[in-house]
């Protein structure tokens, strides 16, 4: 297993050990040398958890349909970003990248 796809909100919400639990995830990912793909996004617990995963010297691939590419939106200092037409596309690419999948608040 190389790659593993997470799940998870692009808002904070209302609970700080979300947060949290995303920084540990990261830290986990990295620890045995596992890739993160994911949405894209640098807001909520996802941009948490991407910043987390470079912050720990981890790769990051994102995956965001082109209308969410804007520079508000879509992180900037992921490792690669694959712009997709769709949200369809997005789980699809995001599916066929990765090589187990989790899911977070």
């Amino acid at each position: 297993m190389r790659r593993v796809c997470v799940y998870c909100g692009s808002n904070s919400g209302v609970r700080p050990d979300y947060s949290a639990a995303a920084r540990e995830l990261a830290d986990v990912l990295v620890r045995h040398d596992l890739d993160l793909v994911y949405g894209g996004a640098d807001k909520g617990i996802v941009g948490v958890l991407a910043d987390a995963m470079l912050e720990h010297g981890g790769a990051v691939h994102g995956v965001i349909p082109r209308v969410l590419t804007g520079p508000e939106i879509a992180h900037q200092g992921r490792s690669e970003l694959h712009v997709v037409a769709s949200g369809h596309g997005r789980r699809t690419v995001m599916g066929a990248l990765a090589d187990g999948c989790l899911a977070m608040p």
